[in-house]
C-alpha cells in the first residue's frame, strides 16, 4: 500500500508540474504580514489581538498567467480529516456543537469574488473583530482562494457521458489568539456510526475536540467485540493524529474487507496524548437492512497493483501529450509573431 501511495504522489506531482507550466495553474497567494504577527513564519497569519479589537488584514493574489482570472475568496474554519490531519480548505468544516469564536463568525471579507488581470496582482482585505472575552487558546482557520477558471472538465452530452469539474484552491492559514493562556484539553465522543469509508464497511468514531486548542500526536486505539462476548473481533491503533480546535475528528475503523455481518457490537476506544487520556465504551447495532445496503456498495474485488500502475501510467501519458500540445501551440504562436 505504501508503494501505491508513493507512486500516486509522484503522479500527482507530475500532473501539477506539467500543467503548471501551461496556462493552467498560474494563481498564487501571499500573506501581507501585519505588525501583530507572532513568530517568524511568512506563509501564514499568526496574529495576536486584544479583546474587542478590530483590525484589517491584506492578502495578495498573484496571476502569472496570460489571461485574467476570476477568483473566489472565502473564510473557513479549520477541520480535522478522517486521516488525522488538520485542513483549512473546507467551507463546511465539521465543528463541535456550540463551538465559540469560530473564525467565520469573527471575520468579514471586503470582496468574495475578484478579477485578477493577466500578469498582475490583486489585494484582498479581510477584517477580524476579536471577541470581548479573552480567548482561552486559539482560533484556527484560513482564507481560501479558488481559481474559477482553473479546472479540468470533460463533458459528452450526446453520449450521456459523465461531466467532471474540479477547481484548484489555495488556503492560507489564520491563527488568532488574544493571550498566551491555554485551556486544558478536553475530548468527548459522539455516538459511533456504521457506514462506508474507502469502499469498505466502517465504523465512524467521531472524537470531539471541545476546547480551543490543537491536540497534536493523538493516538487512538479501538477494540470491537460482539455484544456480550470477550472475544476480540477487530483491533486498530492509529497514532500521529492532529486535531483542530473545536472540530470533530471522524476517525474510521474498517469492519470488514467485503461483507458486513448484522448483529450487536461493542466498541472500546482509548485516546492518548501528552495532554491527557480518554476512554469510551459505545454499543452499536448493524441491522439486516444496513448490512445489505452497505454490502451492495462495498468494493468486492480491490484493484491489483498492476491495475493501479496501468491507470497511473495512462494518466502520465495523457498529461505528457497535453503538455506537448501546449508547448507546440506556444512555439507556433511565437513563430507567427
Amino acid at each position: 500500500m505504501k508503494k501505491i501511495t508513493v507512486f500516486f504522489l509522484g503522479v500527482l506531482f507530475l500532473m501539477v508540474s506539467m500543467i503548471g507550466h501551461g496556462e493552467g495553474f498560474s494563481i498564487s497567494v501571499t500573506p501581507n504580514i501585519p505588525d501583530n504577527q507572532q513568530g517568524d513564519s511568512r506563509s501564514m497569519y499568526n496574529i495576536r489581538m486584544n479583546p474587542s479589537e478590530t483590525k484589517t488584514y491584506k492578502l495578495i493574489i498573484h496571476n502569472s498567467g496570460e489571461i485574467e482570472k476570476k477568483v473566489e475568496v472565502m473564510i473557513v474554519n479549520a477541520s480535522t480529516l478522517a486521516e488525522g490531519v488538520i485542513d483549512k480548505s473546507d467551507p463546511k468544516a465539521r465543528m463541535v456543537k456550540g463551538a465559540k469564536n469560530k473564525l467565520t463568525d469573527l471575520t468579514t471579507l471586503n470582496e468574495n469574488e475578484v478579477i485578477v488581470r493577466a500578469d498582475s496582482s490583486r489585494e484582498v482585505r479581510f477584517t477580524i473583530t476579536a471577541p470581548k472575552e479573552e480567548i482561552q487558546g486559539i482560533v484556527l482557520g484560513g482564507i481560501y482562494v479558488i481559481d474559477k477558471n482553473e479546472s479540468l472538465e470533460s463533458e459528452d452530452k450526446q453520449d450521456g457521458g459523465m461531466s467532471i469539474h474540479n477547481q484548484m484552491g489555495y488556503p492560507v492559514e489564520i491563527m488568532l489568539s488574544t493571550s498566551k493562556k491555554q485551556v486544558k484539553a478536553k475530548l468527548d465522543l459522539e455516538e459511533v456510526k456504521v457506514g462506508q469509508y474507502g469502499g469498505h464497511p466502517s465504523l465512524e468514531v467521531p472524537i470531539q475536540n471541545i476546547n480551543s486548542n490543537i491536540i497534536p500526536d493523538l493516538k487512538v486505539q479501538t477494540k470491537i467485540y460482539k455484544k456480550g462476548s470477550t472475544k476480540l473481533l477487530i483491533e486498530k491503533t492509529k497514532g500521529d493524529n492532529q486535531l483542530a480546535p473545536q472540530a470533530i475528528f471522524p476517525y474510521q475503523v474498517q469492519l470488514s474487507e467485503n461483507k458486513l455481518l448484522p448483529g450487536k457490537y461493542q466498541a472500546y476506544i482509548k485516546a492518548t496524548s501528552e495532554y491527557g487520556e480518554w476512554e469510551w465504551n459505545r454499543d452499536f447495532t448493524v441491522t439486516n437492512d444496513e448490512a445489505k445496503k452497505i454490502n451492495e456498495r462495498t468494493i468486492q474485488e480491490p484493484l491489483s497493483y498492476l491495475k493501479y500502475y496501468l491507470i497511473g501510467g495512462g494518466i502520465v501519458i495523457f498529461l505528457i501529450i497535453v503538455y506537448l500540445i501546449i508547448k507546440v501551440r506556444k512555439l507556433s504562436k511565437k513563430v507567427n509573431e
